[in-house]
């Protein structure tokens, strides 16, 4: 089957359409209705500029989003060759998503083409209309992870400071365990962690603590237990580990980063991988003196 030139352009804009989240911000998969919308409008516009071949047009919009999915299978395999098990329940998805919205675009231009005075100019406009949507939705959701990440290690090198000073104030206790004594507010209530939740961090054990939320983020902290069974009073606290991970789940956007602190001062963050992995694979991106 031969492939009109109509259809490369076509799968060239719904390939940009579908692959602008990947390039802003590293999407795991693009944001289902604003992409819908932008295909459809897209197809909508060519069908405007080349009536007589609306369909190819159309297809080429359509398979867009089997573009960038093939890509990603590429690059994902390159990585890991177990990554994509369910490769054929993909492709069927990307068609699903991709060729509904652009077979209604092809249906609307073909309705409303009568009526516009210059379908010509009209099919651009769509098509950059098309493209401006799907760049616009890209940047926000670029904005809105970064503001989320910032605020997050911004925060953590705050409780981080906090520690510090509650540690100096406070000898015989050492740090603590209770985010509620580092005078930091949270937008969520403080709660104790959950009695199973626990951490081995170089053969030492990590455990109990208390949690809160503020921004997306659940913020965890946790001390190693100093009280034996031999002694009346616990030794001083000398050792903590705080992680934060994010609540945000969403299928559209790229894994939010995880950050974790110790008593070293320290703040690490990672952007993939289990939450305490954090601390044995983690960048440093602040030291707090």
């Amino acid at each position: 089957m031969r492939v009109t030139a109509v259809e490369l352009i076509g799968a060239a804009i719904g390939t940009l359409v579908c692959g602008l989240p990947y390039l802003f911000y590293g999407a795991t998969f693009p944001p289902i209705a604003i992409t819908s919308v932008a295909l459809g409008v897209a197809a909508a516009g060519l069908t405007l500029l080349r009536p007589s071949v609306r369909w190819q047009a159309g297809a080429g919009v359509g398979i867009g989003l089997l573009v960038v999915l093939v890509v990603q299978i590429i690059a994902d395999g390159i990585r890991d060759p177990t990554s994509h098990n369910l490769l054929p329940f993909e492709v069927l998805i990307a068609f699903a998503i991709g060729f509904p919205p652009a077979i209604l675009g092809v249906l609307l231009g073909k309705a409303v083409r009568r009526h516009v005075p210059s379908p010509e100019v009209g099919g651009i406009a769509l098509v950059t209309l098309a493209l401006a949507v799907a760049a616009v939705s890209a940047r926000g959701t670029l904005s809105e992870v970064t503001r989320m990440e910032t605020l997050a290690s911004k925060k953590v090198g705050v409780l981080i400071a906090a520690q510090r000073e509650f540690h100096a104030a406070h000898p015989l206790r050492g740090y603590t365990c209770n985010l509620g004594e580092l005078g930091e507010p949270f937008s969520g209530p403080i709660e104790k962690n959950h009695p199973s939740e626990s951490y081995h961090l170089n053969g030492v054990a990590y455990h109990g603590g208390t949690a809160a939320i503020e921004d997306g983020y659940r913020y965890s902290l946790k001390c190693v237990a100093t009280l034996p069974a031999w002694k009346d009073k616990p030794d001083p606290q000398e050792s903590f580990v705080l992680t934060v991970r994010s609540l945000v789940e969403r299928g559209d956007t790229r894994p939010l980063k995880i950050f974790c602190a110790g008593a070293d001062g320290a703040i690490r963050s990672i952007r993939t991988g289990r939450l305490y992995s954090c601390f044995a694979e983690g960048r440093i991106v602040q030291n707090v003196n």
